[in-house]
C-alpha cells in the first residue's frame, strides 16, 4: 500500500510572542486540514506547526510538525511528493530507516542528507519548511507551477510564514494595503508572485528556494528551480504514457474520488482513462437554472453524456439562483489569501462544497492541458500574428482591417501584439484594464515589471522563438501558477478537498512541450493530445469549449445592491473617480462585456478588503 500524508496548512515563526501566532493561527488553518493540528517549540524561540488533511496514512505518526530524531531536524509539508517511492528506494540502498509510510519522512530526510540540490528531484505539489537543527537555517520552498501557497513577513525583529495571508495579517495588526498591488489587481484580476495585497507581507514564489538564516533574521539565499533541467530521465515520454501514469498517480490508494468534468477535450481524457483502469470516481458538473442565456449549460449537457458513455457515476450541481450569489462570493473571498476576480471561483466554491458532502477528499481536475496543448484561442491568435509580422506594415493593416475594420484598433493592435518577445504582447489578451483605464477611475498609476525566472528558464528549454512559444509558456508561468492554481488551491481545501491536475505533472509538462518545439507549435487546440488519445472524438464533447465560465452580467443585472454597496465602501478605501465608475453600472445591462468585468473587478477588491478589514 502506498501511503501519502497530505498536510494542507503550515505556519511558524521566530520572534517573541510567536506561542500567540501559532495558537491564534492554527484554528484558522483547520479547514485546510481538519484531522489534526500541531505544533513544536524548538531553538531560538522558533516555533513550527501544521494543519492536516489525512488523505491514505491515517496513523498519528505520520502527523506534522515531523522530527526527525537522529539530527533534530523538522519540516512542515502541504502536499504530496509523487516520485516519493523511487527516492525512498535510493535512500533505503544506503541504509536510512524510516518509522513511516509517509512522503513526509521522505521529504524530511532527503533534505537532511543532500539539502536544496534535491527539491528539483521532487515531482509534486508543495510548500514546506525545513528547520535544520544543526546549520540553524530554514528552506521554504514551492513547486515551480505554485499549486501550493506559502507565505511570509520580515522585519528586524520577527519572522513569519503561513499557508494563508490573514493569519500573518491579524497577527500583525498593522498591514497596509500596498497601492501598487491594488493597481495591479485592477489591471489583471489578480496579483503576481511574490506582491500580496498587504505591503508587508510577500509570497514565496512558485519554483523558488530561499534559505533563511534563523540567528541573524535574513535571508540568505533565494533562487529559482525548474525540475527539467536536473531531471535524470533520459527517456523520452510519450504524451499518452506521461498522462496515464500521473493519473495512476494521483489516485492510488483512494477508495473513492471526484472529477471536476467539463465536456471539453482535458477533463474527458482524465474521465475516460479513469473509466480504462475501471477506477472509483464520480463525475461532476455544474449547471445555471435561471441563467439569461443556455450557453452557460452546454457543458453540464457534454459531460452527463460522456459520464453516460462511458459509464462512470455522474452527478449534475446546480448553482443556486442569482439572489444567493452575494453571500457565496463572500464565500470564496473569506476562502483565498488574495483577491482574485475570476468570477469561476463562485462557482467553484459551491462545486466543492457540495463534492465534500458526498464525503469525497479528493478531486482530479484537467487544469493545465490549454497552457501545455495550445488550448486556447489566443494561441492560434499568436501563430497568425507570427504570420503577420513577417509581412509589411501594410499589408498587415490590410490583412487585420478586413477582420476589425477600425483602423485605429488595428493601429492599436498591431502597436502591441507585433513586438518581438514583450511583456505587452502576451498581457493583450490578458489585462482587464489598461494603464489609461485604471488611471481614469482610480487616479493610481504603477507599473507591472515582469520578472518570471520560471519563464526564462522555461523559454530557455522549450521555445522555439515564436509568438506562440512565448505566449503558451507566459501563460503556464504566470497565469496558471499565480490566477489559476491559487484559485483552485484555495475553493478546494476552504472544503477541505485536495484537488490534483494530472496534465500539471511533470512529465507531461515535459513530454508536452517537447512535442510541441518538435512540431514547431504548429499543432494547437490540443491535436497533440487529442492524437494520443483519439478515442476522445468520439465522445459527445461540447460543440464550443468557452472555459468554465459563469453568467456573471446576469449575476450583476440581479444584484444593484451589491454593486451600489462595494462602490460606496471602497470609496472609503482608494480614490475612484465616481463619475467614469458611473458610466460602468450600466455595462450589464448594455451587455457591454468588458466594461462589467471592469465593474466586477471593483466589487471583488471592495468586498475582499472590506471582510478582510
Amino acid at each position: 500500500m502506498r501511503y501519502a500524508t497530505e498536510v494542507c496548512g503550515i505556519l511558524g515563526g521566530i520572534g517573541t510572542n510567536i506561542h500567540s501566532f501559532i495558537e491564534l493561527g492554527l484554528p484558522e488553518l483547520k479547514k485546510r486540514g481538519p484531522d489534526n493540528q500541531s505544533y513544536l517549540a524548538l531553538s531560538n524561540s522558533l516555533i513550527m506547526g501544521a494543519s492536516r488533511l489525512a488523505m491514505t496514512d491515517l496513523h498519528p505518526r505520520s502527523n506534522q510538525p515531523m522530527v526527525d530524531p537522529e539530527n533534530k531536524n523538522v519540516i512542515v509539508f502541504n502536499g504530496e511528493i509523487y516520485n516519493y517511492v523511487k527516492l525512498k528506494k535510493r535512500l533505503l540502498s544506503s541504509g536510512i530507516r524510516f518509522t513511516t509510510q509517509s512522503d513526509t519522512e521522505v521529504l524530511l530526510k532527503l533534505l537532511s542528507i543532500y539539502g536544496t540540490k534535491i527539491i528539483p528531484e521532487l515531482e509534486g505539489m508543495f510548500s514546506f519548511v525545513f528547520f535544520d537543527y544543526k546549520k540553524k537555517i530554514l528552506i521554504l520552498s514551492r513547486d515551480f507551477l505554485g499549486k501550493k501557497p506559502l507565505f511570509y513577513h520580515l522585519d528586524s525583529n520577527i519572522f513569519l510564514f503561513s499557508s494563508q495571508t490573514n493569519i500573518i495579517k491579524n497577527f500583525l495588526g498593522t498591514s497596509k494595503i500596498s497601492m501598487d498591488s491594488v493597481s495591479q489587481f485592477l489591471k489583471f484580476g489578480y496579483l503576481f508572485d511574490p506582491n500580496t495585497i498587504y505591503q508587508d507581507i510577500y509570497s514565496v514564489k512558485p519554483g523558488e528556494v530561499m534559505v533563511f538564516d534563523i540567528e541573524n533574521l535574513k535571508i540568505i539565499s533565494s533562487e529559482i528551480f525548474v525540475p527539467f533541467i536536473h531531471s535524470q530521465r533520459t527517456d523520452e515520454l510519450v504524451v499518452a504514457q506521461a498522462v496515464d501514469e500521473s493519473i495512476l498517480e494521483r489516485t492510488v490508494g483512494h477508495n473513492s474520488f471526484a472529477i471536476s468534468l467539463s465536456g471539453g477535450v482535458d477533463s474527458s481524457i482524465i474521465a475516460m482513462q479513469c473509466a480504462k483502469y475501471k477506477l472509483p470516481v464520480t463525475a461532476y458538473t455544474l449547471s445555471f437554472k435561471g441563467a439569461d442565456k443556455d450557453v452557460y449549460n452546454e457543458d453540464s449537457k457534454s459531460a452527463r453524456l460522456i459520464a453516460r458513455k462511458l459509464r462512470i457515476d455522474f452527478k449534475e450541481i446546480t448553482m443556486p439562483s442569482a439572489e444567493n450569489i452575494p453571500e457565496l462570493l463572500d464565500q470564496y473571498l473569506y476562502s483565498i489569501s488574495q483577491p482574485n476576480s475570476n468570477p469561476t471561483g463562485i462557482s467553484q466554491i459551491f462545486l466543492y462544497s457540495q463534492i465534500a458532502k458526498d464525503g469525497h477528499r479528493l478531486a482530479l481536475t484537467g487544469d493545465g492541458g490549454d497552457e501545455i496543448f495550445g488550448g486556447y484561442a489566443r494561441h492560434s491568435q499568436a501563430k497568425s500574428i507570427g504570420f503577420l509580422s513577417r509581412l509589411s506594415f501594410l499589408n498587415q493593416s490590410r490583412l487585420i482591417e478586413n477582420k476589425i475594420g477600425n483602423p485605429k484598433i488595428v493601429n492599436q493592435f498591431l502597436s502591441v501584439a507585433l513586438k518581438a518577445n514583450s511583456f505587452d504582447f502576451w498581457m493583450f489578451w490578458h489585462l482587464i484594464s489598461d494603464s489609461t483605464t485604471v488611471r481614469k477611475i482610480s487616479n493610481l498609476n504603477s507599473e507591472i515589471i515582469f520578472d518570471n525566472e520560471v519563464y526564462l528558464k522555461l523559454n530557455e528549454i522549450f521555445g522555439d522563438g515564436s509568438k506562440v512559444s512565448e505566449i503558451m509558456i507566459k501563460d503556464l508561468s504566470i497565469w496558471l501558477s499565480m490566477e489559476s492554481n491559487p484559485r483552485l488551491d484555495s475553493v478546494s481545501m476552504w472544503n477541505s478537498i485536495e484537488a490534483r491536475s494530472p496534465f500539471q505533472s511533470e512529465k507531461v509538462v515535459k513530454s508536452g512541450y517537447d512535442q510541441m518545439k518538435k512540431n514547431h507549435y504548429k499543432k494547437l487546440g490540443k491535436q497533440i493530445l487529442i492524437d494520443n488519445f483519439p478515442d476522445v472524438i468520439n465522445l459527445p464533447l461540447v460543440n464550443k469549449k468557452l472555459g468554465f465560465i459563469s453568467p456573471l452580467g446576469y449575476w450583476l443585472r440581479s444584484n444593484p445592491k451589491l454593486i451600489d454597496n462595494s462602490i460606496s465602501y471602497l470609496e472609503t478605501k482608494i480614490c475612484l473617480n465616481i463619475s467614469e465608475i458611473n458610466k460602468l453600472r450600466s455595462a450589464p445591462e448594455r451587455g457591454q462585456w468588458g466594461e462589467f468585468k471592469i465593474l466586477w473587478n471593483l466589487i471583488v477588491l471592495s468586498r475582499w478588503l472590506e471582510l478582510n478589514s
